[in-house]
């Protein structure tokens, strides 16, 4: 499961591609304000820091621990069926979520 439908991502790596991402400012030393954002909530909630930790051990690669760390994030925020929701608030979640420098937050934490 992936937060993201195939086209959805396609989408998020033409914007990473063109640039878009760049038009998010940088925040406290992150890629942008929502990076900013899931790495301070991962990080400040000991449950969710030490599910990140387990992910990025257990992951074959830094693909799979990405994907891994996107589909938890989506059922932190959205539940379990996080793929049957919509609506507005959704859309905006999606929206910001798809600026989300997973590298990234996963290479800070293999550091720890």
């Amino acid at each position: 499961m992936k937060i993201l439908t195939n086209e959805e991502k396609e989408t998020v790596e033409i914007r990473k591609k063109s640039g878009t991402n760049e038009t998010l400012p940088s925040v406290n030393g992150w890629t942008n304000k929502p990076t900013w954002l899931v790495a301070l909530w991962l990080d400040n909630d000991q449950g969710s820091h030490e599910e990140l930790h387990r992910i990025i051990e257990e992951s074959e690669d830094l693909d799979d621990a990405e994907d891994s760390l996107m589909e938890f994030v989506a059922v932190l925020i959205f539940g379990k069926d996080y793929d049957k929701v919509d609506g507005f608030t959704t859309d905006l979640l999606n929206w910001s979520l798809a600026y989300v420098n997973w590298s990234e937050i996963v290479a800070n934490n293999l550091e720890d």
